[in-house]
């Protein structure tokens, strides 16, 4: 159902009685909580409750908020709000703050029995195990460090800070060796160091992660700027336009395609699929998404779909479908969608 439909739904049910409607919000936040609409519901709940509360439970309330604020997913909302307001030396100094904390606790160092990590979903979970073999037991670890480290070697990349920006990006690896943004935005430091074959081998690792398409492509950007340093030019032209592929309006990959044009002094042609295949094959390229990461977003979503988390199911198979387009995982969504699902 739309977020309107539940919501008139939900305050349909309220009687005024704050002793009644109080138990009953929070009964329907467990009840939504892992909805498409989850968030938002939640947030417009929480506001409901608030002006129900006492004054004195008011201020316990706030007490909270403000903890949370403190929080690591507290910090990294409010830098992120800086950063859109492009306040970057209040979103760097709230990010040092957390991170100088972080390291002085020392939580959650890996010991011989457990490897801690901040993964996102259970696919990279599942793909982690899949890549490495772990020999020791997996652990999940209550925040996410990775987007925190991540965030802070962006903002330390922005300001040209690469040494810094470098080793903050690979701590946010260490917690996540699965995001293939993080690799990417190590590849950015190995691009402007004119570090090719480090840019090179860090692409090739992101691309074998990648489970959105958008990850995929800039994966494949990343290539034709390599093989354009290496001067092979129909290379780079291949790459570009296999991502305009899944990104139709890509500026980047134009903008480099009519760079080719004009060092090359020549018309740029798309090639047919053998030669694309052809090329791909020679240099050891993958060929659209690692077939292994569709396996396993399918594998998830087959399982999600038998014990009923019918949202959890919709969400795994539309990763495979954005990456593939395959008709028959179409299907699958449609069928989820036409038990009530949006």
């Amino acid at each position: 159902m739309k977020y309107e439909t539940i919501m008139n739904k939900i305050t349909a049910g309220l009687t005024g009685d704050p002793s009644q409607d109080i138990p009953y919000l929070m009964q329907q936040a467990e009840q939504y909580k892992g909805h498409t609409h989850g968030q938002e519901l939640l947030d417009s709940m929480g506001t409901m409750l608030y002006e129900m509360l006492p004054e004195d439970q008011k201020q316990a309330w706030d007490e909270a908020v403000d903890r949370e604020r403190q929080s690591v997913g507290g910090v990294l909302q409010e830098a992120q709000y800086q950063i859109i307001q492009k306040n970057y030396p209040a979103a760097l100094e709230l990010v040092e703050g957390l991170v100088a904390k972080i390291e002085e606790a020392k939580l959650y160092a890996d010991d011989e029995a457990y490897a801690y990590f901040s993964f996102n979903n259970f696919l990279e979970d599942m793909l982690y195990r899949e890549l490495y073999q772990p020999e020791r037991e997996v652990q999940h670890v209550p925040d996410d460090y990775a987007d925190l480290y991540f965030i802070y070697g962006n903002l330390l990349l922005d300001l040209e800070r690469l040494d810094e920006a470098e080793a903050a990006l690979l701590k946010a690896a260490r917690w996540n060796p699965m995001r293939a943004d993080i690799l990417y935005a190590r590849g950015e430091i190995h691009k402007r160091r004119k570090q090719w074959q480090e840019f090179y081998d860090v692409t090739m690792k992101g691309m074998e992660r990648a489970y959105q398409a958008q990850h995929l492509t800039r994966g494949y950007r990343n290539l034709g700027y390599y093989f354009i340093e290496q001067e092979n030019y129909e290379l780079a032209t291949a790459l570009f336009f296999l991502s305009l592929g899944f990104e139709p309006d890509n500026q980047a990959a134009k903008a480099e395609l009519a760079y080719i044009a004009q060092v090359t002094e020549g018309d740029i042609i798309a090639p047919t699929l053998e030669r694309l295949t052809e090329l791909f094959e020679q240099n050891h390229i993958q060929m659209g998404p690692n077939p292994l990461v569709v396996q396993i977003a399918i594998s998830i979503g087959n399982e999600a779909c038998q014990e009923g988390a019918l949202d959890a199911a919709v969400y795994f198979y539309s990763i495979a479908y954005e990456l593939t387009g395959e008709e028959k995982i179409k299907e699958q969504m449609d069928a989820l969608a036409g038990l009530g699902l949006e």
